[in-house]
């Protein structure tokens, strides 16, 4: 499929995630709670954490939940001080065959100094509608991502490397508890499954910064998939519960159209990989007056026993506290980085803010992203 450039590009961000821009994950719609608390979801209970992050967490739904609308955005600050660029320098850009050797080296100069770091921008909705009950669940949802970066070419122009992806993916959900006596008392295990059918579009392309045009084409691939996902989460006492799930079990191929396949859109990998997580949650019981209930301190572990990441780059944690029966508070360290957060609960209407850092390099401290994020939910 070949179209304009930026109506290809509008499309997909209607309803275009990854969390991972450069790796071919899995389709995650980011928990804005969870990653003002350093990311830490697996064990954590709560309607936001059961589709993406464990199944087994719908039995601790005490109300069933409609949403019909779920928006969320997230970008890093490189894509903010991007576009900041491109807007200090729009007329150079839109006038750039009128431009002078020596001006023209000048704009690609502060153009590498201004962009070598990648770009990530993330929106998620408004198609995500769900509903949520103790042992059932379903939804549909959608999200997509672009991602770029430059660097210098062989012959010192600037090379622009662009990454579109967009995903649409059905999931249900289905959680049981083994109870060892009355909900949620020490000994209770839960166990849950999602199905998930995937439809996937992704391409990529690499040109000179002055080989962008206005009606650029692109070549999508569209793939689909099913796969399932488990999740287990035990209540060891009213204070200490764990969790665990594994994401993507026999999960079937994507049959990609490779007749498009140029050496800057190479066909993406035929399956997505599994993985999993582990976590646990530990709370207090801490209490002031008014001020200050609902204490939660939060751990996960992305893949700790994997190769090619380093131990820490694995670790996320932090924790949450209600300030006021509407407003949450929330704080902890994303792959070392620390990470804010802020929930408004008016029941119907819900809104959740983060900053957070990321790693995007191999061990942690190596190349850091800074992102805000935000989600607004509407549902009864």
């Amino acid at each position: 499929m070949r179209t304009s450039f930026y109506v290809v590009f509008a499309l997909v961000m209607i309803h275009v995630d990854v969390g991972r821009a450069q790796d071919f994950s899995r389709m995650t719609v980011r928990n804005v709670r969870s990653l003002g608390m350093g990311g830490a979801a697996v064990a954590v209970a709560g309607e936001d954490n059961i589709f993406f992050y464990n199944p087994a967490l719908l039995t601790t739904l005490r109300y069933p939940r409609f949403n019909v609308v779920d928006v969320s955005v997230r970008l890093n600050t490189n894509a903010l001080d991007q576009y900041q660029f491109y807007r200090d320098h729009r007329e150079e850009f839109n006038n750039i065959a009128r431009l002078n050797n020596t001006e023209l080296n000048d704009l690609y100069r502060q153009a590498l100094d201004a962009a070598q770091q990648q770009a990530i921008i993330n929106v998620e909705g408004p198609a995500p509608i769900h509903f949520l009950s103790r042992h059932f669940g379903a939804g549909i949802f959608s999200a997509g991502n672009a991602a770029y970066e430059m660097f210098e070419g062989a012959t010192g122009i600037p090379i622009i490397d662009t990454r579109l992806r967009g995903d649409i993916q059905m999931m249900a959900s289905l959680a049981h508890t083994f109870a060892a006596g009355p909900r949620g008392r020490a000994g209770d295990f839960s166990v849950g499954v999602t199905g998930k059918y995937l439809n996937r579009w992704i391409t990529r392309k690499s040109k000179t910064i002055s080989g962008f045009t206005n009606n650029e084409s692109l070549y999508f691939y569209r793939g689909r998939s099913f796969s399932f996902d488990l999740g287990a989460f035990y209540t060891l006492n009213r204070r200490l519960q764990f969790g665990a799930a594994v994401y993507d079990i026999f999960s079937t191929s994507f049959s990609w159209n490779a007749k498009g396949a140029t050496l800057d859109n190479p066909v993406p990998p035929a399956k997505i990989s599994t993985s999993y997580r582990l976590g646990m949650v530990y709370r207090p019981g801490i209490r002031l007056q008014k001020w200050f209930y609902n204490f939660a301190l939060a751990l996960d572990f992305d893949e700790p026993f994997t190769g090619g990441n380093s131990f820490f780059k694995t670790v996320y944690m932090g924790g949450e506290f209600n300030l006021t029966p509407l407003l949450m508070v929330r704080g902890g360290f994303s792959q070392g980085y620390p990470a804010l957060g802020a929930g408004l609960n008016l029941y119907v209407l819900r809104a959740d803010y983060a900053f957070y850092g990321e790693e995007m390099g191999k061990f942690a401290g190596q190349l850091a992203s800074w992102n805000h994020a935000l989600r607004v939910q509407v549902g009864f």
